[in-house]
């Protein structure tokens, strides 16, 4: 190989090097957008654990401290009832805005944590009974302390999984980038040292 060739060769490599690093940041930008998107999803996902959370504890502090006399199951319905559909109805929206993005997200289990809530709800209004004036409230508590752990335990996976996912892609994003740096210093320091005219 000439020194005429050596150095076309160089001039090639260091003309393709830009242009890599370029696609490369161009990818970086598209990654950390995907990657964002399941950072904040991953956020929510750990607020819901969290309402769960506090939902389950409200079915425990009900059971060890349900009433045996009707003064204060009426005491009950006026206060821990209102409460609890009100902490019930928010995680319905939080389950509702995840079913949304359920379908934009291929491969994940967000579809199956919707599921599940669904038939946790179904199952609370079973237990709660048809009559709103007198909900079976110590029903209620233990079909929710029952049935949340799994729950909790479902958002919890889904929840880690996004947030690997997310580490993973800048992660090979940084050392592809990494390594075209390498290699442009390099061949830029082989050209200064060994081929020089």
């Amino acid at each position: 190989m000439t020194r005429q060739s050596r150095h076309r060769l160089i001039t090639v490599a260091f003309a393709v090097v830009p242009v890599l690093i370029v696609v490369g940041l161009i990818q970086s930008h598209a990654a950390n957008s995907g990657a964002l998107d399941q950072q904040r999803l991953a956020g929510r996902l750990f607020e819901m654990e969290f309402e769960l959370s506090v939902l389950q504890q409200q079915g425990r502090n009900y059971l060890d401290h349900a009433p045996r006399e009707y003064t204060y199951y009426f005491r009950d319905v006026e206060i821990v009832y209102p409460n609890l559909m009100t902490h019930v109805n928010n995680l319905d929206n939080s389950f509702a805005l995840l079913a949304l993005q359920a379908a934009e997200i291929p491969g994940s289990e967000l579809s199956g944590l919707v599921t599940g809530w669904d038939e946790f709800r179904r199952g609370l209004e079973e237990q709660l009974g048809v009559d709103p004036q007198m909900p079976r409230l110590e029903s209620a508590a233990s079909h929710i302390t029952g049935r949340v752990p799994a729950l909790i335990k479902q958002t919890s996976n889904e929840r880690r999984a996004l947030d690997g996912e997310a580490g993973a892609g800048i992660d090979g994003l940084t050392l592809l980038l990494a390594l075209i740096t390498a290699l442009a210093m390099s061949v830029w320091s082989l050209r200064t040292t060994v081929w020089r005219d």
